[in-house]
C-alpha cells in the first residue's frame, strides 16, 4: 500500500490541465462512487459545496483531496470482498491461537458491573482474575479448578467433571465458532484512537459485533448481546493472540501458606419456574414496600436494586458469607429464568406495583416449549395452566 508521502509525490509530479465542465465531471463522479460503496467519513452540505466551487483553486484541491480519500479508503477499507477477506482472516487467525489475554467487561446501559483480566491456552487452560483479586483457573483436561483468594488466604477445589463444557458459554471459546461471514458491514469508527470497522454476526441467539483495526487487521474489540437483555452486553478488548504464557499461570497447586476451604453447594439441576418464584418471593419480603419489582428486565432489575440497597431500602443479610452466596445463587437462577425466555415463550411481566399475596392478578406469564397454554404466575405465586381464550388483558 502506498504511503501518505508516495502519494503526495506523485501528486506533485501531475500536469493538470482543468477546466470548470472537468472539474464538475470529477466532482460528481468521484461523489458517486462514495456514495455507492459507503464509505464516506463525512456529509459535505450543499451550501459548502457552493462555496467550495466558487474558486478554481479549491476546485482542484477538493478533487485532489478525493482522490486522495479514495485510495486511502480503499487501500485500508477496500471492497466488500475486501472486507469480508479481513473479517475472515481474522476469525480464522481466533481460531487457531494457541494462547490469548484479553479483558472482559459485563456493562448494564453505560455502567460496567464487573472487570475481568483473562488469559487461555490451548489445550483447555484459562485463568480469570476478578475484582478484589480473586483468581479461577480452570484445567479441562483434568476437569478441575482451583479458586485462589489472596485477601483471606484461602483457596477452594473443584470437580469439573459432571459440568457441561457448552463452547457458547466461555467468551473466546463462543468467538471460535463464529462462521467466515458477517451478516452486515458497519460504519467505521475510532475506538481507542483506531480506526476500526464493524462486522456483526447472529449466532446461537447472540448478536455479536467484532471491531477490527481497519490498517492493521488486528481485533480492537468485540461486543455481544443477548436478546433478552437488551441493555446488557459483555464486551471484550485489549486481545493479544500467541503470547507467551507461562505454564506456572495455569498451575492447579494452591499457594504455599493458603487454607482449604469447602466449595459451596451449587444447584445444578435444570433452571425451572420454581427459581423464577423464589426470586419474585424475595423481592416483596426483603425490599421496602412489599411490592413485587417493577421490571424483570436484567440491566433495570439490576439498577434499580442496587440504587434500593444504597437508599437503605433493602434489608441487610444476617446469614453467614457461604450463606449469602447460597442466596445469591438461587436469585441468579430467577433471573437466568428470564434471560433464558424466547419470542416464542411470549414472555410478559406485569407486577409492578403488586403486592405480595393478590390472589387475583397476574404478574406474569409464558408460554412453555410446545405448550398450547399459557403458564400465569399470580399474586399469591400460584400458579394456573391458561388457554389463550382466558388469559389475562395487559
Amino acid at each position: 500500500m502506498k504511503s501518505v508521502k508516495d502519494i503526495k509525490q506523485s501528486i506533485k509530479k501531475l500536469t493538470v490541465k482543468s477546466s470548470d465542465e472537468i472539474h464538475g465531471r470529477v466532482l460528481d463522479r468521484l461523489l458517486r462512487v462514495l456514495d455507492k460503496s459507503k464509505k464516506q467519513t463525512a456529509v459535505f452540505q450543499p451550501n459548502i459545496w457552493r462555496i467550495i466551487m466558487k474558486s478554481k483553486i479549491t476546485k482542484l484541491a477538493a478533487a485532489a483531496g478525493i482522490v486522495i480519500a479514495v485510495i486511502l479508503g480503499l487501500n485500508i477499507i477496500g471492497s466488500p470482498n475486501k472486507s469480508g477477506q479481513v473479517f475472515a482472516s481474522v476469525i480464522q487467525q481466533i481460531r487457531n491461537v494457541r494462547t490469548v489475554t484479553f479483558i472482559t467487561e459485563v456493562q448494564m446501559g453505560q455502567q460496567t458491573t464487573m472487570r475481568v483480566e483473562r488469559a487461555q491456552k490451548e489445550p483447555g487452560l484459562s485463568r480469570a482474575v476478578f475484582p478484589g483479586g480473586s483468581i479461577l483457573i480452570s484445567d479441562l483436561n483434568q476437569k478441575k479448578s482451583i479458586v485462589i483468594n489472596p485477601s483471606e488466604k484461602q483457596y477452594t477445589e473443584n470437580d469439573l467433571e459432571n459440568v457441561p463444557t457448552d463452547r457458547t458459554q466461555d467468551l473466546f471459546e463462543y468467538m471460535r465458532t463464529l462462521p467466515d461471514q458477517a451478516n452486515e458491514v458497519l460504519e467505521s469508527k475510532e475506538i481507542d484512537g483506531r480506526i476500526a470497522q464493524g462486522f456483526r454476526v447472529i449466532e446461537h441467539g447472540i448478536d455479536t459485533t467484532l471491531w477490527i483495526d481497519v490498517q492493521t487487521g488486528d481485533l480492537v474489540r468485540m461486543e455481544g448481546q443477548f436478546p433478552n437483555a437488551p441493555n446488557t452486553r459483555i464486551v471484550g478488548t485489549n486481545f493479544k493472540f500467541d503470547v507467551e504464557l507461562d505454564d506456572a499461570l495455569f498451575s492447579l497447586t494452591p499457594p504455599d501458606g493458603y487454607t482449604s476451604k469447602e466449595p459451596p453447594k451449587i444447584d445444578k439441576s435444570e433452571i425451572n419456574c420454581q427459581d423464577l418464584i423464589s426470586l419474585l418471593r424475595w423481592w416483596p419480603a426483603n425490599v421496602e414496600g412489599g411490592v413485587f419489582p417493577p421490571t424483570l428486565e436484567p440491566a433495570e432489575y439490576a439498577k434499580i436494586g442496587s440504587e434500593m440497597k444504597k437508599e437503605g431500602k433493602v434489608k441487610e443479610f444476617a446469614g453467614t458469607k457461604d450463606e449469602k452466596m447460597q442466596q445469591m445463587s438461587k436469585l441468579t437462577r430467577g433471573m437466568q429464568f428470564v434471560i433464558m425466555m424466547k419470542p416464542e415463550n411470549e414472555w410478559h411481566y406485569a407486577g409492578k406495583g403488586v403486592k405480595l399475596g393478590d390472589v387475583d392478578t397476574a404478574i406474569c406469564w409464558y408460554r412453555p416449549q410446545g405448550s398450547q397454554t399459557y403458564r400465569v404466575i399470580y399474586g399469591d405465586l400460584s400458579v394456573k395452566e391458561v388457554t389463550p381464550e382466558n388469559m389475562p388483558k395487559h
